[in-house]
């Protein structure tokens, strides 16, 4: 059955668009961080910066 008020179909336009370069968005929300999986260094780019980081903390006893 069909809603009252919910357009079933119809044309959207688009104006003014813009190609960008990719951005990171490296920003925490609460306790959550928005950014590339991996990237440990948050400088948005996971290489092997990231990976020198985890091997040198690699089984580290934090006790």
């Amino acid at each position: 059955p069909k809603e009252q008020g919910i357009a079933q179909w119809g044309t959207v336009y688009f104006d003014c668009l813009q190609v960008c370069e990719p951005m990171c968005v490296d920003e925490w929300e609460g306790r959550r961080r928005y950014g590339p999986d991996g990237d440990l260094n948050h400088d948005c780019i996971v290489d092997y910066k990231d990976l020198k980081m985890m091997v040198e903390d690699w089984l580290r006893d934090r006790r």
